[in-house]
């Protein structure tokens, strides 16, 4: 017998005996286990991403009874009342309180500032991580299989398939520790303090969500104190496409859920131009984008950032992972980055 007959006879061998294993296996699955049974949602479906999502936001701020910020509200009769609900010390026993201030800020900046902070999703609130790379140009690092960085060393850390994060602390992820202790020791120090948090930082972020979540939870004063905007995002489908809009329109394509819609774009950028006005470096980077957009598309897709208002100067740039003509208008406050073309390759386009 040859061996291509040798593994047949195996083969048919081995069906038979696992047969009556396999059929007995989801008999007693289907009476005493059902559950195992049923069909797992899709890690890749939309709808049940954005559901998830859903539970996991932040819940918008509050407002405080309670001031942080020096000088203490005033009462109705625009006195302070005789017995104010809040009391703030002087601490003149403090060896820091003793410098002058200008010294107290620069120790204050050398504290809070340094490396860009990287906005986080946490479940059901929002969280920081400092910048792991060792050069601006290097950020964000991004997880390599073999490579330099492992989950536990990229800039946003480990997330689930909703970008939410799951640090572990078996790592002692550094999350959240490196800023707030200074800021929640004393109302004092907080009201010197918390200014310089906000114009003295990099805020990064990787989801638009993030950005959302940042103007529901931050106060509005200390949101227009940020100077420095960088965000990352990447576009599951292209926006403003006429071809998915008539599909969806004959309900014969699902729409774009949240974030990845235009409604949360368009949103998304009216917070930039109306609520953080104190910008004054703005860095968008779109990456691993769903290939190339026509003209069309790409101009609904930039007119929401021809709101924001660089009167003041400034620096704001959109870097797009695709090729085109459209680079830059007369009245646009932004500039487009693109990739450099090959020589090899044909990269003129059509005006």
């Amino acid at each position: 017998m040859t061996r291509s007959g040798v593994d047949c006879c195996t083969g048919i061998a081995l069906t038979i005996l696992c047969g009556p294993c396999i059929c007995l296996y989801f008999g007693l699955t289907a009476c005493f286990c059902p559950s195992r049974l049923r069909r797992r949602p899709c890690v890749h479906d939309p709808k049940a991403n954005f559901e998830k999502r859903q539970r996991s936001a932040p819940r918008p701020a509050l407002r405080r009874k309670r001031a942080l910020t020096l000088p203490l509200p005033e009462n109705s009769s625009g006195v302070l009342s005789e017995k104010p609900t809040q009391r703030t010390y002087d601490q003149q026993q403090s060896r820091l309180f003793k410098l002058p201030l200008e010294l107290r800020e620069q120790i204050y900046r050398e504290v809070l500032s340094g490396p860009p902070i990287h906005i986080i999703r946490k479940q059901k609130k929002l969280g920081h991580l400092r910048c792991k790379a060792i050069r601006p140009e290097d950020c964000p690092v991004k997880y390599e299989f073999g490579g330099k960085a492992d989950s536990r060393q990229t800039c946003w850390g480990l997330t689930d398939n909703v970008g939410v994060w799951c640090g572990r602390s078996t790592w002692h992820e550094p999350t959240d520790g490196g800023i707030l202790p200074l800021l929640r020791s004393c109302r004092r120090i907080y009201s010197e303090s918390v200014n310089i948090l906000y114009t003295h930082n990099t805020f990064s972020l990787n989801d638009l969500d993030s950005l959302r979540y940042l103007s529901s939870t931050l106060v509005p004063l200390r949101l227009a104190l940020i100077k420095t905007l960088h965000l990352h995002w990447s576009f599951t489908e292209p926006l403003y496409d006429i071809v998915h809009e008539l599909f969806r329109d004959a309900g014969l394509y699902t729409s774009l859920y949240p974030p990845h819609d235009e409604a949360t774009w368009e949103e998304c950028w009216r917070i930039i131009s109306t609520q953080m006005t104190g910008l004054r470096d703005i860095h968008i980077a779109i990456t691993d984008g769903p290939g190339r957009w026509d003209e069309t598309q790409e101009r609904k897709m930039l007119e929401p950032l021809r709101k924001v208002n660089m009167s003041g100067g400034g620096s704001f740039e959109i870097a797009l992972p695709w090729q085109g003509t459209y680079r830059h208008a007369r009245d646009a406050p932004f500039t487009i980055v693109r990739p450099v073309p090959d020589e090899d390759s044909d990269s003129s386009d059509d005006d």
